[in-house]
């Protein structure tokens, strides 16, 4: 989950507000923690690049600008660097963005198989087998 991390960042970065207040006002109201939050780590300027590729729905001219993607990644920075002062984010694992997608994806699932968060899939084979 990213959800309560991004919106840390979504106060710092258009509201001004600290994260530690954000936190604390959301957390009141939170009834459940994630297991693990996911950080997608990633360099602002390989951000920017990416985010130019983007087409439809995923343009967001207003969150697509290098200041505001600089300053989220600080926010990240900051809380993600404090995690007994943001408990209910769970766990925090950082993932190297800059490699390629099916790799960061691939890295994110072998995290949630080793923390066992995600039931065993079982595969068949061609014969209709299933294992595991």
């Amino acid at each position: 989950d990213r959800w309560l991390l991004s919106e840390l960042a979504f106060f710092a970065v258009k509201h001004g507000m600290k994260a530690s207040e954000t936190y604390e006002t959301l957390a009141a109201h939170l009834t459940a923690a994630p297991d693990l939050t996911l950080v997608l780590d990633l360099e602002t300027d390989a951000s920017m690049s990416r985010a130019q590729a983007r087409q439809g729905d995923a343009v967001r001219a207003d969150w697509d600008v290098h200041d505001v993607q600089s300053r989220v990644r600080e926010t990240y920075e900051a809380v993600v660097s404090k995690p007994d002062e943001f408990p209910l984010l769970g766990d925090v694992v950082r993932l190297d963005a800059r490699r390629p997608r099916s790799e960061v994806l691939l890295a994110a699932w072998d995290v949630l198989r080793e923390r066992q968060l995600v039931p065993p899939v079982a595969a068949r084979t061609e014969g209709g087998e299933t294992h595991g």
